[in-house]
């Protein structure tokens, strides 16, 4: 469950990074610390810290694609790009589109990462606004822009509810 509390107790003694699990915080250790690559590329002599990094590399010496389209045989090396392929092409899954700017993402972490953005931007707005209701000069203009406040906060909670 400490996927969803966002827990990380186990911390890499190297760069202090956190991990869901000691074995995903050992693996970094070994891979990343380490530079531990038992994965060596028979064509090349490359070496990859998992088995597959080298399939995925591979591909550039025997020029086969790792995933094909189902619907027309093009072939892809990356899974996004198959993903992609999908939605464009065939219409197959769904976008994960923004409802404040319509940017459309291939995951959902992009979009939330994306909302972030809107969010910091309200953030700026809000703070602006707030020193010049401070400021401002007579009461009609302070209230203006305490309805611009509030309609900002509102768009604030949609934002958070849309996101979690």
């Amino acid at each position: 469950m400490r996927v969803h509390t966002g827990e990380k107790p186990y911390k890499c003694p190297v760069c202090d990074r956190a991990f869901i699990t000691s074995s995903t915080m050992k693996q970094h250790k070994r891979i990343v610390h380490n530079m531990v690559r038992p994965y060596h590329c028979p064509y090349c002599g490359r070496r990859f810290a998992t088995n597959s990094q080298l399939r995925y590399h591979l591909a550039v010496h025997t020029g086969a694609n790792l995933l094909t389209c189902k619907q027309c045989s093009s072939s892809f090396r990356n899974r996004d790009h198959l993903k992609q392929h999908l939605l464009e092409v065939h219409g197959k899954g769904a976008w994960h589109t923004c409802h404040i700017c319509q940017k459309k993402f291939l995951h959902a972490y992009y979009l939330k990462s994306h909302l972030l953005l809107h969010a910091a931007e309200k953030l700026y707005i809000k703070h602006n606004l707030e020193s010049m209701c401070y400021k401002a000069d007579t009461e009609r203009k302070c209230i203006e822009l305490e309805v611009i406040l509030l309609l900002i906060r509102r768009v604030d909670v949609h934002i958070f509810r849309y996101m979690y």
